[in-house]
Parts: structure tokens; sequence; C-alpha cells
């Protein structure tokens, strides 16, 4: 489970690469998070730690393979509440 900065900056991530097909750059991960570069760096370390983004310290702009987490395709009555559950405890 994420902490709730990690959500955060993981849907900021998310986000933005849907709309502009690029990730952002760490000004604005630091813009919209607000905080410094310092905690942006250990939130993306605790994101790749928990495998849902992979990226290169040493190059700090290639974060790269965002990974959604699983969420069931099934159709059935338990389907919409994992939908939920995953907005709720990502």
């Amino acid at each position: 489970m994420l902490e709730d900065a990690e959500r955060k900056l993981f849907r900021i991530l998310v986000n933005y690469y849907s709309q502009h097909r690029y990730i952002p750059d760490f000004n604005v991960l630091q813009r919209h998070t607000n905080r410094s570069k310092a905690e942006v760096i250990e939130l993306i370390n605790g994101l790749e730690r928990k495998g849902y983004l992979k990226w290169k310290e040493e190059d700090e702009n290639t974060i790269r393979d965002l990974r959604l987490p699983n969420v069931s395709k099934k159709k059935d009555k338990h389907d919409q509440q994992s939908v939920q559950r995953y907005y709720t405890e990502l």
C-alpha cells in the first residue's frame, strides 16, 4: 500500500503522462507536490522499491515504465468493488 505522498506523486505522474505523453521534470513535480527535490527523489525511490516505476537515479530525467497495479478485469459483482478499492487504497 502506498503512503499518501507516494500515491499523490504517482497520480501526478500518470495524469501528466496521459495528458502530455511525456513524464514531467523535477520542477513540475516539485510544484505539484509542494516538496523539495530531495523529497521528490525519496518518493520516487519508494515507488520504485514498490514496483510502480523504474528510474535511474544517476540520470534524474529518466522515469520509465509506469506500472498501474493490477485491477481485476472480470465482469462480476465484485469488479466494481475492486475498482473502488484500487482508487481508495492505492
